[in-house]
């Protein structure tokens, strides 16, 4: 599955970077309050440099960061 997502266009990878790390783990140790894992952190933050708002998720820790989640 990994070669056909990395093979087809309509997919965009990204690739983490020192520092992406960064500012993931800043994102993180802000919100200590809302049980966010880095892992999220790390979607929100690309997903605020890719200026994408609808996140296709259950995850709410995506709303309570003002995306609009999709399911």
């Amino acid at each position: 599955m990994v070669d056909e997502v990395r093979a087809d266009r309509r997919y965009s990878i990204t690739r983490q970077t020192p520092q992406l790390f960064d500012e993931a783990l800043d994102l993180y140790r802000r919100r200590p309050d809302k049980g966010y894992s880095l892992t999220d952190c790390m979607s929100m933050v690309v997903c605020r440099r890719q200026r994408v708002s609808e996140v296709l998720t259950h995850d709410r820790h995506f709303e309570q960061e003002g995306f609009t989640v999709l399911l």
